[in-house]
């Protein structure tokens, strides 16, 4: 991003939000959860009114990078703000992204900070409609 200049033609393509989620989903992907941390935490500061489906999904992203860092009560935090966003947008992406997250909460399963987000993903999910 540091050597796009304004002319540039991947400006009409991708917002700066959107290659903010990218890069962090990719950090994740290549086993850098801190890397996907920073960027992930940018991006989600940076996504205003208008941008809760996109900010459901890099919080349900950001939730992974601190579980993958074993910090799983951050994990949770930041988990039920993606679940608050996906309640009110039904977004598909922040759907899968979340429960993705809640599965992998699973080691920590018993404590009362992860059966909380199992609760919201419970409701969540029953109050999908059927497809």
């Amino acid at each position: 991003m540091a050597k796009v200049q304004p002319d540039d033609p991947i400006f009409g393509v991708f917002t700066t939000e959107e290659l903010g989620s990218f890069r962090g989903a990719c950090h994740l992907y290549l086993a850098d959860p801190k890397g996907a941390q920073v960027v992930l935490g940018q991006t989600a500061q940076s996504l205003g009114v208008g941008w809760e489906k996109n900010k459901a999904v890099v919080l349900g992203d950001l939730a992974k990078a601190f579980i993958y860092q074993g910090d799983p009560e951050q994990a949770a935090a930041v988990l039920h703000q993606s679940i608050d966003l996906v309640e009110r947008t039904r977004s598909a992406a922040g759907l899968r992204r979340v429960f993705k997250a809640g599965w992998q909460l699973r080691p920590w399963r018993h404590e009362p900070f992860v059966q909380d987000v199992q609760d919201r993903l419970l409701a969540l999910g029953c109050a999908v409609p059927p497809q």
